[in-house]
């Protein structure tokens, strides 16, 4: 079994390419102002749009380095609980599937990476 570099099983690297691939087309996707309009329409400002697309590109490019991929994790986490909360306050019921499938794949890879980061292992071992 061939397990590309960036991950420790297969399963792991296709977690992380999924939550790439997203984060790095919603992220430009925002980031040149496609989704001004959207903003705009629920009341954000436009600015917004631009400051969450450089969080998820920045998340995207940190999903890829190992020591950085629990913290990652835990923004996808984050940035998928404020995109819930501005789907429920929208309206906007078409989001909801692509929402809730990045949260389950950042949580699985918090899951797991909690049990392996050597962070969080040298922590425990201190405590």
């Amino acid at each position: 079994m061939v397990v590309p570099r960036f991950a420790s099983s297969r399963a792991e690297a296709i977690v992380v390419a999924l939550l790439v691939l997203l984060f790095a087309y919603e992220g430009a996707d925002k980031t040149l102002g496609r989704q001004d309009a959207f903003f705009a329409s629920i009341g954000y400002p436009t600015w917004s749009g631009l400051a969450i697309g450089l969080f998820e590109l920045a998340l995207a490019v940190a999903l890829l380095i190992r020591p950085l991929r629990l913290l990652a994790a835990l923004g996808v986490l984050a940035t998928m609980v404020g995109a819930g909360a501005t789907i429920l306050s929208s309206g906007r019921n078409d989001l909801w599937p692509l929402t809730l499938a990045a949260a389950g794949l950042a949580s699985w890879l918090v899951v797991t990476g909690w049990r392996s980061d050597p962070l969080v292992q040298a922590i425990r071992q201190r405590v």
